[in-house]
């Protein structure tokens, strides 16, 4: 792909290259209307041609941008395409997930509820889940999940459905109460494990509610300090999560985030993203789940993890070797770097341009080129914005 600062230096060339054939000729016809020999006139024309060719502006950009994916490589951030570094330099906000962005997403169970003493409520979770993609599945691994599942289905930021031993079951957030049309009167244990910081998962059986379980995360060791670098940065930040409000809030307040919603549904997540771009926002969205994936492509940059589901990676233009956040903070750090190389380079080939071709006509007459001397200082130019861009490594 073509970084977008790469397509301006083609169009440059694409008027540069006739105008300069057009100041050969003109060299040409003027020293020989001026009683020059033929032989030095057509000299004169082909030291312009040689000295103006357009070399360093054509390696200004791409060879600059090459060296920095392969620094960004090495540092565990895999980039999609060219135009990454520029969006990435513009990027006034970040917009954070937070299970298994902002936390570590090594989800444990840490309560259960068994309201009806059910033998197989976790056996029931566990199996439900185990068809599932979302971070929160994670949690229920260790657990016995031999289950007959049928009729799996996703509800999209709430929850998961099927029929388990004849009977319809429902494991998600208190939004299914909403959906199911039911009370919740289980606000008391719910505020329980939201004061602990838990992600709520309800579990519903035939429009009953038979648990409720409490599953605990850990805030990422280096999230407080990346918040802070991008503060220091003047880069707002945003939490969008799908976990209820309380649990949410604890976890912004403690890193720092100022904006925070809560209880999103995935289509609500992209609305508010949509919102910060129309409000001349250029939003960096990262996450990792499927509820993200709508986000990531929305976004102005969409960034994720290994770790994350497929259609996550294929919605995000940056993806992160690893989950550790400092790669957003490298990422910002090399692009800014990556551009500022691009700038220098295009100025060289421009100040290069313009100080060398009047000299190419003639124009000084105690200082005379030859097309030798024509190539060696074009291969000067070209050898030094090579050099320049390597200061990326």
């Amino acid at each position: 792909t073509k970084a977008p600062v790469a397509k301006l230096a083609d169009k440059v060339s694409s008027y540069f290259v006739p105008a300069i054939m057009g100041v050969s000729l003109l060299t040409f016809l003027i020293h020989l209307g001026l009683g020059s020999p033929f032989s030095f006139s057509l000299m004169k024309m082909v030291t312009v041609l040689v000295v103006a060719c357009p070399c360093s502006l054509g390696l200004a950009t791409p060879l600059a941008i090459v060296v920095s994916i392969g620094s960004c490589a090495k540092k565990g951030i895999l980039i999609k395409n060219s135009a990454v570094f520029e969006k990435t330099q513009d990027i006034n906000t970040i917009v954070f997930d937070k299970t298994g962005t902002l936390t570590q997403g090594s989800l444990k169970v840490a309560h259960i509820y068994n309201y009806n003493k059910d033998d197989y409520l976790i056996n029931k979770v566990a199996s439900l889940e185990k068809q599932s993609t979302h971070p929160l599945s994670k949690s229920f691994k260790e657990y016995p999940s031999n289950l007959e599942v049928k009729d799996f289905q996703e509800l999209p930021g709430i929850g998961l459905t099927s029929i388990i031993l004849n009977k319809q079951i429902y494991v998600g957030s208190n939004k299914l109460f909403k959906k199911l049309n039911l009370k919740n009167n289980y606000i008391n244990d719910e505020k329980k494990l939201t004061a602990e910081e838990c992600s709520i998962v309800y579990v519903i059986e035939d429009h009953k509610v038979i648990g409720l379980i409490g599953i605990k995360d850990v805030i990422k060791d280096e999230a407080i300090d990346v918040i802070k670098s991008l503060k220091n940065l003047n880069i707002e930040t945003f939490m969008l999560t799908g976990d209820n409000q309380k649990t949410a809030s604890l976890v912004g307040n403690y890193l720092g985030i100022k904006n925070i919603k809560a209880e999103l549904l995935p289509q609500e997540k992209t609305k508010i993203i949509k919102d910060l771009i129309k409000n001349g926002k250029k939003v960096m969205m990262v996450g990792d789940g499927i509820n993200d994936a709508p986000s990531l492509a929305v976004a102005s940059l969409g960034v994720s993890f290994t770790s994350a589901t497929d259609i996550a990676a294929l919605s995000s233009e940056v993806i992160l070797m690893s989950n550790d956040l400092n790669r957003i903070i490298s990422l910002i750090k090399i692009s800014q770097k990556t551009l500022k190389i691009i700038k220098e380079n295009l100025l060289f080939s421009f100040i290069y341009n313009i100080l060398m071709i009047p000299l190419a006509m003639g124009l000084f007459t105690n200082i005379s080129l030859n097309p030798m001397l024509a190539s060696l200082a074009m291969m000067l130019s070209s050898l030094t914005v090579v050099l320049n861009s390597l200061r990326l490594k």
